[in-house]
């Protein structure tokens, strides 16, 4: 789905309830939805969307792999990961 799409979609089912708002608002606040996720995974380590979907910072810790081409091991350093679950009516509706 693309942003337009996203927001037209928003745009129509908002709208179907009474309320008033421009598309323009819409995209705006899906614009500045991202940078508000990354701070509050920054402060907390996780964050809750509205019901839909759980996510949380891992801690991946070093490991040992094999690149399958030349069968030469590597070293992957650890890094910090991202752990997605839905959550609520998002997991029902799958």
């Amino acid at each position: 789905m693309t942003k337009q799409a996203l927001i037209d979609s928003i745009y129509e089912s908002i709208e179907s309830t009474g309320t008033t708002v421009t598309k323009k608002a819409i995209g705006d606040v899906l614009t500045a939805l991202p940078e508000a996720i990354i701070a509050q995974l920054n402060a907390t380590r996780t964050a809750t969307l509205g019901g839909i979907v759980s996510i949380n910072v891992i801690d991946k810790p070093a490991r040992k792999a094999r690149n399958p081409k030349t069968g030469e091991t590597l070293q992957i350093p650890a890094r910090l990961g991202l752990k997605i679950k839905p959550i609520g009516g998002l997991k029902k509706a799958i």
